[in-house]
């Protein structure tokens, strides 16, 4: 007989914990109305920065970090697709009891989680990679635009490989007559899984963004000013604000993936308390879809100018045309003019 279990991944509802009316009645609305809250105000920001560094692409306007711009794209539209699928189902799943989505939603969504979660950090990776390059090697930088899409494709294919596992255990089962979305994977399996995406796919990109980084920093707090100052200073604002945009990713994700791992170990005790921790954590990690807007708008003086100039165009082309005032004189004029 097949061994299925709830999956150990804390964002798709089920967390492998037992039911608790208690826990769950104090925590169903907060929760529903923070993931509720999470949507709107995280589809708003990412609507406009995506519009912004779309619209500054197209126009040329000079270009925001013109080397990774299509990577800050690619990390947008991740959050957004977050946003639109995996948080909704989420949203849902915490206020209705019981699986009503089928089969296709109960596969994609842990698996969907993972892929736009390691597309984000890779294309952070690739973000690292290109720094160093324009900071260390400005020379070699500008071939570097002319192979964006092949680091996509990789970007995508990499988090795809991560997310195999998930894609292929979760199934629909029927217990007491409800459907129910549940793993196929044992704990031991799931340990093994996230052992290996951690020993692989996370840790050794971690590594290496550090050591660019730590470059990085060097070249430009400690280089002498052959430059101009207004580029070096330009620099060192856009190594600030993705290192911003790293560390709070790092930082807001950490905490489910150990409660995933601690899930698969079976070292999480199974009292109410752990419910609170695992809504804790979900709506920590979802929180960092509306994250992104604010540091990018807040640390770039080049993002500001870029929504400013958006918005003014958008004001243009909302404003009434000018009134035409008729010059011609009226017949009561007319006869003014003759006395």
């Amino acid at each position: 007989m097949e061994n299925v279990s709830q999956s150990p991944w804390p964002l798709n509802g089920s967390s492998g914990l037992p039911s608790s009316s208690r826990v769950e009645g104090y925590t169903k609305v907060i929760v529903s109305t923070s993931l509720a809250l999470i949507v709107c105000v995280g589809t708003m920001g990412n609507l406009l920065l995506l519009l912004v560094l779309i619209d500054s692409k197209r126009r040329r306007l000079g270009p925001i970090n013109n080397l990774t711009n299509m990577f800050i794209i690619n990390i947008t539209v991740s959050d957004l697709f977050l946003l639109l699928y995996n948080i909704p189902v989420a949203f849902f799943k915490k206020v209705f009891a019981g699986w009503r989505w089928g089969a296709v939603v109960c596969v994609s969504h842990s698996a969907l989680t993972t892929l736009t979660i390691f597309s984000s950090f890779y294309s952070m990776v690739a973000i690292a990679v290109l720094r160093f390059i324009a900071v260390v090697y400005p020379m070699h930088s500008l071939a570097l635009t002319q192979k964006h899409g092949f680091v996509m494709i990789l970007i995508w294919w990499a988090a795809f490989v991560i997310s195999i596992p998930s894609w292929m255990c979760h199934k629909l089962v029927d217990r007491d007559g409800a459907e129910t979305c549940v793993t196929t994977m044992e704990p031991r399996q799931w340990l093994l899984s996230l052992t290996l995406i951690g020993g692989i796919g996370f840790f050794p990109p971690m590594l290496l963004m550090i050591m660019l980084y730590t470059k990085i920093i060097y070249s430009l707090w400690h280089r002498e000013a052959v430059t101009a100052n207004v580029t070096l200073q330009m620099n060192r604002n856009a190594t600030v604000m993705i290192l911003t945009v790293l560390v709070v990713f790092v930082v807001m994700w950490i905490p489910c993936w150990v409660i995933v791992f601690c899930l698969a170990a079976q070292r999480l005790s199974h009292f109410e308390s752990s419910f609170l921790i695992n809504d804790l954590a979900m709506l920590l990690s979802y929180s960092n879809t509306c994250v992104n807007p604010i540091i990018f708008f807040s640390l770039s003086d080049q993002y500001k100018q870029a929504l400013k100039r958006m918005l003014k165009r958008c004001r243009r082309k909302n404003a009434p045309p000018p009134q035409k005032f008729n010059c011609i004189a009226t017949p009561e004029r007319g006869a003014l003019s003759k006395l």
